[in-house]
């Protein structure tokens, strides 16, 4: 069983928002039986603060499905080219995104780094950043 005090809010944020993808492709593509059964099945895997935890956001209508990336360090040139990509996936505007560019490249421990984009485009944003150099 996963112990989710133990988890950090990003992670939290990720289970809960794969959970509720990952219920919602089940269910399409194998119908409303299957997906219930899965749904029970997640208690027995994962335990019942996960299982609540994904109930929950799909109650309170906070399924909108953000994840939240944090990056490292960028000790690149493109600068402007960093901040676009910020601003392109995350919505932010440009001080807020220039904010947190000037935070990774200084690597500054201190300040806030991350920022939400949409869960389905999580993974294209991180391959976008890792290809001009953008550690994690």
């Amino acid at each position: 069983m996963i112990d989710i005090d133990e988890l950090t809010p990003e992670a939290v944020d990720d289970v809960a928002n794969s959970g509720i993808q990952f219920m919602r492709s089940i269910t399409d593509a194998f119908g409303t039986d299957i997906g219930l059964e899965l749904w029970d099945k997640i208690n027995t895997v994962l335990g019942p603060d996960v299982k609540a935890e994904i109930f929950f956001r799909l109650l309170k209508g906070d399924n909108t499905s953000t994840s939240i990336i944090t990056p490292a360090s960028y000790n690149g040139h493109e600068k402007v080219s960093f901040i676009k990509l910020i601003r392109a996936y995350s919505g932010l505007g440009l001080k807020d995104a220039k904010d947190i560019a000037d935070a990774v490249m200084d690597n500054n421990t201190i300040a806030n780094k991350s920022f939400r984009v949409p869960w389905e485009k999580k993974r294209q944003c991180i391959m976008e950043l890792a290809a001009m150099g953008v550690q994690f």
